[in-house]
């Protein structure tokens, strides 16, 4: 796509399936950069993380929650 054509760019809300709740809104990115973010999470789950042990991935989700916890604040967005 040329330069001067501007993309559109959307916010991405996460909703809560149980409660139907907004859980957060993501930064506007372009369809564009979606697709390229789903499709690397696609290829790294069918390439590794789905022939890991459940207790392998519960170990790396609980280190990455923790590491969240910690840097929450800095990361929130306005």
């Amino acid at each position: 796509m040329p330069s001067y054509i501007m993309q559109k760019t959307m916010a991405y809300q996460t909703i809560s399936p149980a409660a139907g709740e907004l859980i957060r809104s993501c930064a506007d990115i372009t369809d564009q950069h979606l697709e390229v973010v789903l499709t690397n999470a696609r290829q790294a789950f069918e390439r590794e993380w789905r022939h890991w042990l459940v207790d392998g991935r519960a170990a790396i989700v609980f280190a990455a929650a923790a590491i969240l916890r910690k840097k929450a604040k800095s990361m929130l967005i306005s």
